[in-house]
């Protein structure tokens, strides 16, 4: 199904002409797309993965730790036997399992359009049995990492602004409970902020670590009628700049041996694990 070039005349659907009148990219591709779909054969693959909180391996993942703050990241990096572990909740287990089926299919209808060439797609950091075809990011320099949804190339469509060409792509799944995502408004970046503020601040990590402008983010529902909306998320070289110098400050903690402060506050991570001196 990929086209040279696209023009957004070609869609004839109302939802569509709607959402792209409104200034959205992706979602009304999706929506065209969908619409009596023809899809090309895929296999999905359920690999053997733990699902529990992730392990400490030495590096900072940009799904977890910007937000976290110095005293648990600390414990995380220099004193991972006493970092605590969650246990995945039956709910939560079945959620994550759902949400990578909802990816795998978008990632597909995308590829097929031709805005997810598989040449952009790859993966450096995982080892090739896992067969990763997820774009990944590094930044050595603070030692974070980790995997992008995909690297978008929306060359062939006209009327895109030219920063937006070459985008990170991130898909997340939620469940609509009372309402809450059909109130939320496509491309409005300061509520997405207020009621996702973590997501703001993966892709934050992940702009700066990819070199990109902007994250284009979907979030669909898992059950009918699969409400979706869509974010355009700028790189804010302030707050990034911020993250990875938290780091450096950790890193350089760690290697003095030299654990910060508690921060006082009875929701943190590593609350339980401070001594009275340290608080």
């Amino acid at each position: 199904m990929t086209e040279s070039t696209l023009d957004f005349a070609e869609f004839d659907f109302s939802g569509a002409m709607k959402d792209l009148t409104a200034g959205l990219i992706i979602k009304p591709l999706l929506r065209n797309y969908l619409f009596d779909a023809s899809f090309p054969d895929f296999d999905l693959h359920f690999r053997k993965r733990d699902l529990g909180a992730r392990k400490p391996d030495g590096w900072f993942h940009a799904s977890t730790h910007p937000l976290m703050n110095e005293k648990a990241l600390y414990t995380y990096l220099a004193e991972p036997e006493n970092f605590p572990t969650e246990v995945m909740q039956p709910g939560n287990t079945l959620a994550v399992t759902y949400g990578k089926v909802f990816h795998e299919l978008l990632q597909v209808c995308l590829e097929d359009m031709g805005f997810l060439p598989k040449e952009l797609q790859v993966c450096t950091t995982c080892p090739p049995e896992a067969d990763c075809h997820e774009p990944s990011v590094v930044d050595e320099v603070c030692g974070e990492r980790g995997h992008t949804d995909g690297f978008l190339d929306l060359s062939s469509l006209k009327h895109i602004p030219a920063d937006k060409v070459e985008s990170n792509l991130e898909l997340k799944s939620a469940n609509d409970g009372f309402g809450k995502l059909t109130a939320l408004p496509d491309l409005d970046l300061a509520l997405f902020r207020k009621r996702w503020p973590e997501y703001y601040a993966q892709q934050q990590s992940y702009l700066r670590m990819s070199g990109k402008k902007w994250t284009i983010l979907i979030v669909m529902e898992h059950q009918f009628p699969f409400t979706m909306r869509e974010f355009h998320i700028p790189y804010d070289p302030g707050f990034s700049a911020g993250v990875a110098a938290k780091y450096q400050r950790v890193r350089q903690a760690a290697a003095d041996q030299a654990p910060p402060r508690c921060c006082g506050k009875k929701g943190c991570l590593v609350y339980a694990n401070c001594s009275r001196a340290t608080r």
